[in-house]
């Protein structure tokens, strides 16, 4: 799995016992609009990545950071709740106070460049957007609304998709299955997860998932499919006190109850799952801030059967490993957990993003993005020895002419 000194012995004991994440070094911002040592309430996703670049949404701008921690380029752009760029690095997206806004990115001379491809004004803005992300190939974005529709775009041309008539969506995600293209998966208000695909202009509905084993009212929080076959499913649910409140505007923790559950579904094919795999909270939390939702971040370690989650409101991140045809929790040892960073007041800050990409020599580290506006760079390896750890395959870099309208994508 991880080299020759562990391919030997790649047990989920083993990994427990060598896995480590050793903190590379801490990229800060002046520009967090957080608070740094409380959770953000909204759900923000500030932090994508594609070809090696860094994009990481502060206060008021878009920062493009190359080579692990130099900042290269930076995008004037107030009050983003949410960043995607799309699978080559060409095209980003943000969603901020005034609308969706996404720009072409290129490497001119060995110098990013961006420029503004289109805009929507009025059709979303800040927070009301729960989740946004672009398609695995191709360039389809899909951006999520709070009580409100499921937006896909064509974003070589800023054309919306007609037809996406899904209410009440929490989460979504885009498939990616070799056949996949242009198929997504919408989780629901009731929990239900629709399976649906854009061609031509136009979103089809293909089918519903069944269901894990879950009682009670739960509704779908977070989708990540990955690995071509896996389907990471979070679920969460409020419940009101369970003894007479009195309302206190001081107290800054919602009274309610939150509970969150974290499945993958191993899929047969786009609709169809073959069986859900029950990881239980994965990521525990102690409080939520008054009105206030729950956030997974999930990323998956190309090749590898290693995949990570963290959440808005815990500062740890979690493993999760693929080991005798089941998926099971990693317990790390003792200053092998990647976490965020706390502050001068040994405060802890809390995640806003998290991308897994690869060095510029070519090994894994994991980048976390924190409520204190720092960005954290984390390397992947034996504990035992530094040197031996995953190399990822060649990653293409980013091109020098734009994107250009795709006919087959035409609305």
């Amino acid at each position: 799995l991880w080299s020759a000194k562990m391919n030997s012995n790649t047990n989920d004991q083993y990994l427990s016992e060598k896995l480590k994440f050793t903190l590379l070094s801490t990229t800060p911002s002046n520009e967090s609009s957080l608070h740094p040592t409380k959770p953000c309430s909204v759900g923000v996703s500030l932090l994508s990545s594609a070809s090696q670049l860094l994009f990481r949404a502060t206060a008021t701008s878009i920062e493009i950071i190359r080579n692990e921690h130099d900042v290269v380029h930076t995008i004037s752009v107030n009050g983003v709740t949410k960043v995607s760029c799309s699978h080559d690095g060409r095209l980003l997206c943000a969603v901020h106070d005034k609308g969706v806004k996404c720009w072409d990115v290129v490497c001119a001379n060995d110098v990013i460049e961006t420029t503004v491809r289109w805009e929507k004004g009025d059709v979303i803005c800040g927070n009301d957007c729960l989740f946004m992300s672009f398609s695995k190939r191709g360039y389809w974005v899909m951006i999520g609304i709070l009580f409100g529709n499921v937006l896909v775009y064509n974003a070589s041309n800023g054309d919306t998709v007609r037809n996406v008539g899904v209410k009440d969506a929490r989460a979504g995600c885009w498939c990616d299955g070799d056949d996949d293209e242009g198929v997504l998966a919408l989780g629901d208000l009731d929990g239900t997860i629709s399976i649906g695909k854009v061609s031509g202009g136009e979103y089809t509905v293909l089918g519903k998932l069944n269901r894990p084993d879950l009682e009670g009212n739960w509704f779908c929080d977070h989708l990540h499919w990955f690995g071509g076959k896996f389907l990471a499913v979070g679920y969460y649910r409020i419940n009101p006190p369970n003894e007479v409140y009195e309302d206190d505007e001081d107290d800054e923790d919602d009274p309610s109850e939150h509970e969150s559950q974290f499945f993958i579904a191993e899929m047969s094919s786009s609709t169809i799952v073959s069986r859900w795999m029950d990881l239980g909270d994965v990521v525990p939390f102690f409080s939520v801030p008054r009105n206030g939702r729950h956030v997974f971040f999930t990323s998956h370690v190309p090749a590898v059967n290693l995949f990570v989650v963290a959440s808005n409101l815990s500062y740890d991140v979690t493993v999760i490993y693929y080991s005798n045809n089941n998926w099971m929790e990693l317990e790390l040892q003792e200053g092998c957990i990647a976490t965020t960073p706390t502050t001068p007041d040994d405060e802890y800050t809390y995640p806003t993003g998290m991308v897994m990409m690869s060095s510029n020599d070519g090994m894994p580290i994991l980048r976390i993005l924190s409520t204190d506006g720092q960005l954290s760079t984390f390397h992947i390896h034996n504990r035992d020895d530094e040197k031996y750890g995953y190399q990822y395959p060649p990653v293409n870099k980013l091109k020098s002419e734009p994107v250009t309208a795709i006919p087959t994508f035409s609305s």
